[in-house]
């Protein structure tokens, strides 16, 4: 949603931008396959690291834990040319924080409370970060169940809630349309948005 909204707001071009507009190459070692990663690969889980973490814990804790967790994922090796298989990778989804992070000049928490959570009345949110200071962009987020609801509502109709228009309905409408199958490695159906 936050990707959607910085679109919106004109933050952000277009998904089809890529982690080398946005990762500086005095702070991060990448190479040029891994910048041509683009935001749609991240938000379709098709980036193509490699990564194992439905199928084991510790892939996950590893990330979680270690020193630098953008550095850590860029470390990964591409086993998959982006945008063609699906893997699912909380650290990918931590790379658009970063991403919002430097396209918007504000940490995702700001950004998120001024053009998400309190246009919703949502004020009170816990959020993790990482070692240097990005808000985890996969998971972390601890908001009340009636917040959730409002996210709800506005998605259900269609980026409005309280009669404002938060997210367009364009942007909303991407949610629900599929990006990749999954190959049945998920729970909760065949394909991922």
């Amino acid at each position: 949603m936050l990707v959607a909204i910085a679109i919106d707001k004109s933050f952000l071009k277009s998904t089809d931008q890529t982690l080398g507009e946005f990762l500086d190459p005095t702070i991060y070692t990448f190479s040029a396959e891994k910048s041509a990663i683009k935001i749609k690969h991240l938000l379709s889980m098709t980036s193509g690291f490699e990564w194992e973490e439905l199928q084991s814990v510790s892939g996950y804790n590893n990330w979680i834990t270690s020193e630098n967790q953008v550095q850590y994922l860029l470390n990964k090796p591409l086993v998959n040319v982006p945008g063609e298989y699906f893997t699912y990778n909380s650290a990918a989804l931590h790379l658009l924080s970063v991403i919002l992070t430097k396209a918007t000049g504000m940490p995702t928490k700001d950004f998120a409370l001024k053009f998400l959570f309190e246009p919703l009345g949502i004020v009170e949110i816990d959020w993790q970060t990482d070692k240097q200071g990005f808000y985890n962009g996969g998971a972390g987020l601890k908001i009340t169940p009636l917040d959730m609801i409002k996210i709800g509502d506005l998605v259900l109709n269609e980026g409005v809630y309280a009669e404002k228009t938060i997210i367009s309905a364009h942007n909303i409408n991407q949610i629900f349309v599929s990006k990749i199958g999954t190959n049945n490695t998920m729970l909760y159906g065949s394909n991922y948005g």
